[in-house]
């Protein structure tokens, strides 16, 4: 029985071995840089995205940012859409090309309240002789 059990023991250490050894899978990825021609946008503006190559194929995409859902239009290697009113903060435009999904930063920073025409006038003085 000892005479069979070290070629089992040496059986089993061998084939651990050799399926620990095996060539792992390396999947190939390419890098691709999308950015938004500014670093901050206001609620209503045109954010513009742009990439090093033209990735994207179609003449509209969907895509959704904080839930919302909105149309990026497309030219070449730029796309752009309009910037729902959204607090401050940062959020993620989402979209998917070619079922790969892109995840983009924008950062939104509201403008400064203006008053209405009406009370700058009520505030200069008039003087008419």
């Amino acid at each position: 029985m000892k005479i069979l059990k070290i070629p089992l023991i040496v059986l089993v250490l061998g084939m651990t071995t050799i399926n620990s050894c095996t060539k792992d899978e390396v999947t190939k990825t390419e890098a691709i840089s999308l950015s938004t021609e500014k670093s901050q946008y206001a609620p209503h503006e045109i954010v513009t995205i742009t990439t090093e190559e033209n990735t994207f194929s179609a003449v509209t995409q969907s895509a959704k940012i904080n839930g919302v859902d909105v149309e990026l239009a497309i030219d070449d290697n730029k796309a752009a859409f309009v910037l729902p009113n959204f607090e401050n903060g940062t959020y993620n435009l989402t979209f998917s090309i070619s079922n790969k999904t892109y995840d983009v930063p924008v950062k939104v920073i509201a403008l400064t309240s203006i008053s209405s025409p009406d009370t700058y006038f009520s505030e200069m003085p008039i003087k008419y002789q």
